[in-house]
C-alpha cells in the first residue's frame, strides 16, 4: 500500500540531507572559507532548518497548485513560470524574516527591506526558479521516460537534473540577496556564481527526496 506524505512534511525531511550543501553555498557567496563543523553541529543545523523549510516550501507548492488549478488549467510552460513567480512574490516577506534571523534582525527590521526593490526582485527571482524546478520535476521525468523507457533511475536522474538546473538558474539572484542581507556589496560578474555547484547539489538532493516522498 502506498501513501503520499503532505508537502510540508516532505519538504522538511528533504532539506535535512541538503542543508550542509546550502551552508557551504552561503559561505562561498560571502567569500568565506568552507565552514568547519562537527557532525553533531551539522545535524543540529539541519534539524533547526526543517520546520521553516517544511512550512515554507509546503505552502509554496500548495499555493502554486491552487493558482494553477484556478488560473492556468492548461499548465503550459509560460503559465508554470508565471504561477511560480506569483508564489515567489507572495513568499518574499517570509523569506526576508527567516533570513533576518541569521543576522539577528527583528522581523520588523527585516520587513523594512521590502522597500528595496532590488532585494524583492532577487527573492522573487530565486524563488521563481526554485518553485518552477520543483513543480516540473515529475513532468520532466515523464518526458524522459517517454524518450528512453520507463525506469526508476530515469525518474531520479530527471528530477535531480531539474532541481540542480533550477537551483543554478536562481543562484545569481540568491547570491545577491545573501550578500545584501549581510550588508555586503554586489558585483555583476562571475562572483555571482560563487557556491553555485554546492547549491546545485543541494537542489538535486532536495528535489529527489521531495519528489519521492510526494509521489
Amino acid at each position: 500500500m502506498s501513501f503520499t506524505i503532505p508537502e510540508p512534511i516532505a519538504a522538511a525531511f528533504a532539506i535535512a540531507p541538503a542543508f550542509r550543501h546550502m551552508e557551504i553555498k552561503s559561505a562561498r557567496q560571502l567569500g568565506l572559507p568552507r565552514p568547519q563543523i562537527t557532525l553533531i553541529q551539522g545535524i543540529f543545523n539541519s534539524l533547526s532548518a526543517m520546520p521553516f523549510v517544511g512550512a515554507m516550501v509546503g505552502t509554496q507548492m500548495l499555493v502554486k497548485r491552487q493558482i494553477d488549478d484556478k488560473l492556468f488549467p492548461e499548465k503550459s510552460f509560460l503559465s508554470q513560470v508565471i504561477s511560480s513567480g506569483v508564489v515567489g512574490l507572495i513568499s518574499s516577506p517570509f523569506i526576508l524574516i527567516y533570513q533576518g534571523f541569521s543576522v539577528k534582525e527583528t522581523p520588523m527590521k527585516s520587513l523594512m527591506k521590502m522597500k528595496r526593490p532590488e532585494i524583492v526582485a532577487a527573492i522573487v527571482a530565486q524563488e521563481t526558479a526554485f518553485v518552477f524546478g520543483l513543480a516540473i520535476g515529475k513532468a520532466f521525468a515523464k518526458e524522459m521516460n517517454t524518450l528512453v523507457g520507463e525506469h526508476k533511475v530515469v525518474d531520479l536522474i530527471a528530477v535531480a537534473v531539474s532541481g540542480a538546473l533550477s537551483s543554478l538558474a536562481g543562484h545569481p539572484a540568491n547570491t545577491a540577496f545573501t550578500r545584501w542581507q549581510k550588508g555586503k556589496s554586489v558585483s555583476l560578474d562571475l562572483r555571482l556564481f560563487a557556491g553555485g555547484m554546492s547549491r546545485a547539489r543541494g537542489g538535486a538532493i532536495f528535489s529527489v527526496i521531495y519528489s519521492e516522498l510526494t509521489a
